[in-house]
């Protein structure tokens, strides 16, 4: 049997080994999170998420009469007023949706979508059947703008060596390759983009006029784009 005791790793490789301090994000996963083991809290959101998937499905065509209709999708715990803020149950979206599963709106309904430092958490070929989703929802000449961690970013300052170990007690990074690797492998990344990838796979859902776009700017940034996300992110905007 192999073990996994990690007693004789350096301090900097057995913390980075280490589960970082859990941090609810809500009162409700707050009261919850003592009655679910830290491994199983994942899986149960999207249990809980799906079990109330019936009431959802109307609640969207209750939400959708709004008017633009704008869908923050996976807004975790960055709500955004105006918008109508899509996530896992537990963070206090409007609605509670399990981005895996087809959207709950209807076709041609929405007038923009935006999602940030999502898209890295599906397989490649699941993120195109997201992003052929979001086509469908999207009214005609409707806006989706996607912002996803820039992994060219980070493996051009890798190869530049600027990528120095950081000394971050919750979350320590021994070499630089490992903190490199956080783009591909942590947090519950599936995939990672650099534009050219990005621009592919909104074509191939169909989008038109895939443009780069910067933080801030473009058709929606001034509205949508968190400040502490800026460093490394890649930002993009497309027409259906």
């Amino acid at each position: 049997m192999t073990s996994t005791n990690t007693s004789w790793l350096p301090g900097s490789l057995d913390a980075y080994l280490g589960d970082p301090p859990y941090v609810p994000s809500s009162r409700l996963r707050a009261l919850l999170a003592p009655l679910i083991p830290r491994a199983y809290r994942p899986r149960a959101r999207i249990w809980a998420t799906d079990l109330v998937r019936p009431v959802a499905r109307w609640r969207a065509r209750h939400l959708e009469t709004q008017t633009p209709l704008r869908l923050h999708l996976g807004s975790g715990r960055g709500l955004k007023s105006g918008w109508i803020n899509v996530d896992l149950v537990g963070d206090g979206a409007d609605l509670c949706w399990n981005l895996f599963r087809p959207l709950p709106f209807r076709s041609a309904s929405a007038d923009t979508i935006f999602h940030e430092h999502l898209l890295e958490h599906f397989e490649f070929s699941a993120a195109l059947r997201f992003c052929q989703e979001c086509h469908r929802v999207l009214k005609a000449a409707g806006t989706i703008r996607i912002v996803v961690p820039d992994a060219e970013h980070y493996v051009e300052r890798y190869r530049q060596g600027d990528l120095a170990p950081a000394h971050d007690p919750t979350f320590a990074r021994p070499t630089a390759l490992l903190a490199a690797q956080e783009i591909f492998f942590s947090f519950g990344h599936r995939s990672a983009y650099d534009f050219e990838t990005l621009r592919l796979l909104l074509r191939t859902a169909g989008f038109r006029e895939v443009r780069r776009s910067s933080f801030g700017e473009g058709i929606l940034g001034s509205l949508t784009d968190n400040a502490h996300r800026r460093e490394g992110s890649l930002y993009c905007e497309a027409l259906k």
